[in-house]
């Protein structure tokens, strides 16, 4: 492991930690989250400009390289303790990250949802206990809080065999998730059976899903708990819906020509091109008045059923109040090497100690 220096802040003595991906939407929440509770990382990314311009508002260091460089990833993480990486999509950029984690023993944290790497770094434990370093993928808010619900549900019913859980659909993305989204759009869905993650169509069920503050159409989606719960619960049987409102549900399963389209690297260029410039997300007026949901359900083979919601502030404060709180837990608490979820990390009520979460869990 390497050896790290020191970050005073607000009177406590952190491990000198990165976040990488900085200067994007939801890397600008975190960096903003971590300097109010005076957890100060070193800010990094790809876009020397933007990332040094955040580091000067909020008076932190900065660190400018690029994935593609190995030597660049190892330089500079050979002197921080954890590194969580905001940079989506993380197909693109998990692997290398990872590998320089790997070669100077660092911690890796990430805020992904996407199934492949999700999976990726779940299959490969041995690699990363040799390495002597913490794996923690998804700690952002939509699969730490239904990370957190299955948990907490297999308690409840622990002979459970069946769970859907279920987010809630924003009314307005980041870049990073719009691009996250287009990436997993031609992969189709994913549903787990038997302990197997299995390809399915797109939208290939649909279901009304009891939120909190009332019920809402879902379709199946490639949603990341598909991966992830299975490794919290053991649960064998899983599947993930995303809600939607009517508009979009009627476009949630494209038609095959344009699947075929987006296959293709050039065409997917284009679109992520137009993400960039003319998608925003959502204001902070926005922010403050929108809620996230959750929900997700456990059954038995007798039939008997426990269900939970949350509901909490909205999906991207919530990522960096979740996010926040990982890192410092990975920081001051000594887990053991190797890939964890949230829930089995920090045990399934880390997401009530979050604020402004509230869970009910009924039985029938």
């Amino acid at each position: 492991m390497n050896t790290t220096n020191a970050v005073r802040t607000t009177g406590t003595t952190y491990p000198r930690w990165m976040l990488y991906g900085a200067n994007g939407y939801t890397g600008r929440l975190i960096a903003h989250e971590a300097n109010r509770l005076g957890l100060a990382p070193v800010l990094a990314g790809r876009r020397g400009r933007k990332v040094e311009a955040l580091g000067r508002k909020l008076g932190m260091e900065t660190c400018v390289f690029p994935l593609d460089s190995p030597n660049d990833v190892e330089q500079c993480l050979r002197d921080v303790k954890v590194v969580l990486n905001c940079a989506g999509p993380f197909i693109a950029t998990t692997v290398q990250m990872l590998a320089g984690c790997v070669a100077v023993g660092t911690h890796y944290l990430d805020v992904s949802g996407e199934i492949p790497v999700l999976e990726y770094i779940h299959s490969r434990p041995n690699e990363w206990r040799a390495a002597g370093i913490v794996v923690i993928p998804g700690v952002g808010a939509n699969v730490v809080a239904t990370d957190c619900l299955a948990a907490m549900l297999k308690q409840e019913l622990p002979d459970a065999a069946y769970l859907r859980v279920a987010v809630g659909w924003p009314q307005k993305v980041s870049p990073g998730t719009a691009m996250s989204m287009l990436e997993t759009i031609p992969e189709e869905g994913r549903v787990r059976i038997d302990g197997v993650i299995q390809r399915v169509p797109n939208a290939f069920k649909t279901a009304i899903i009891p939120f909190a503050d009332g019920p809402a159409a879902a379709v199946t989606g490639p949603i990341g708990d598909v991966c992830t719960a299975y490794y919290s619960t053991g649960i064998k049987n899983i599947e993930a819906y995303v809600a939607m409102p009517a508009r979009q549900l009627r476009r949630a399963k494209p038609p095959q020509f344009v699947l075929r389209l987006l296959r293709r690297n050039g065409f997917q260029g284009v679109i992520k091109g137009l993400i960039r410039h003319a998608v925003k997300g959502p204001g902070v007026r926005q922010r403050a008045t929108e809620k996230s949901q959750y929900w997700a359900e456990v059954v038995n083979e007798a039939g008997q059923k426990v269900a939970a919601t949350l509901m909490g502030r909205d999906a991207y404060t919530l990522t960096a109040d979740a996010a926040v709180e990982c890192v410092r837990r990975v920081l001051t608490e000594n887990l053991p090497p190797g890939p964890f979820t949230p829930a089995s990390a920090f045990g399934a009520g880390f997401v009530n100690a979050l604020p402004e979460v509230e869970v009910t869990i009924r039985s029938s």
